[in-house]
């Protein structure tokens, strides 16, 4: 749970009132590596919280997979619209690496909302934070050049070239791995 503190702490302080029911909705568990957690028609079950491990959210359209994002070490995972809305998920959410990971339900986090209106409010700044998120990605694919996302990407995330697959990171990128591999031996920032 400390991990889960130190990330909230970052954009918010919940008492500790407000703190020990949160901590209560969530519960551990290991996932393995190549998991699906999510497929496409499933409703969301869980929200993930991940203390180790990489999670990777992306559909499939005429037999090619486009990775929407990644999830990993003090993040929280899932697929967002498909949880808060309780609908059917239009992606699939699954496990690149072995997963150490917290994890509530829908039904448990709407009491903590009812028990805490610190908790709702945490909730509503998170949403925010994640629409800011979904929306500068939005100019990055409809804007940038591919040189261009792979420069903000490195500046953003370079860790990442580490974790994660470069086939699934030129997907999220919106470019062939080849271009990819390419501007990885000839950019730098």
């Amino acid at each position: 749970m400390e991990q889960l503190r130190n990330s909230i702490n970052r954009f918010y302080s919940l008492p500790d009132k407000d703190w020990d029911i949160f901590t209560s909705i969530w519960k551990p568990d290991t996932i393995a590596k190549n998991e699906v957690l999510t497929r496409v028609g499933e409703v969301e079950k869980h929200m993930y919280f991940v203390n180790k491990g990489v999670l990777r959210g992306f559909f499939v359209h005429q037999d090619s997979e486009f990775t929407l994002g990644f999830s990993y070490d003090g993040d929280f995972s899932g697929i967002p619209d498909s949880f808060m809305n309780q609908v059917p998920s239009m992606y699939f959410l699954e496990t690149l690496s072995p997963c150490e990971v917290l994890k509530t339900t829908y039904d448990k986090l709407q009491q903590a909302f009812e028990e805490s209106r610190e908790i709702e409010r945490l909730s509503r700044i998170m949403a925010e934070k994640m629409l800011y998120g979904f929306s500068l990605r939005q100019v990055e694919l409809q804007c940038m050049s591919a040189e261009e996302r792979f420069k903000a990407f490195l500046r953003r995330s370079p860790h990442l070239l580490q974790m994660i697959p470069q086939k699934y990171l030129a997907s999220y990128l919106n470019m062939a791995p080849e271009t990819f591999s390419r501007l990885i031996r000839n950019v730098r920032i």
